[in-house]
């Protein structure tokens, strides 16, 4: 198992105001935020696995959070 995750030392770990939480709840299931940055991922090499932690999926992870990181 594989987790990467945003830690601030004054907040913890990277989660969604619950101002913006509530926003995403509105929103059709498919088209929400998740609520915090921590991405698992158990690696294997079976069809439908994850790929073991790399560049590209750390690039999203990134993306995704850039708008609370500013």
């Amino acid at each position: 198992m594989m987790v990467s995750d945003f830690v601030c030392q004054s907040t913890g770990c990277l989660v969604l105001s619950d101002e913006i939480w509530e926003q995403e709840l509105l929103k059709p299931e498919a088209e929400r935020l998740p609520r915090d940055a921590r991405v698992i991922i158990t690696p294997s090499e079976k069809e439908g696995g994850d790929n073991y932690w790399n560049m590209d999926q750390m690039i999203d992870q990134v993306r995704l959070f850039s708008f609370v990181l500013h």
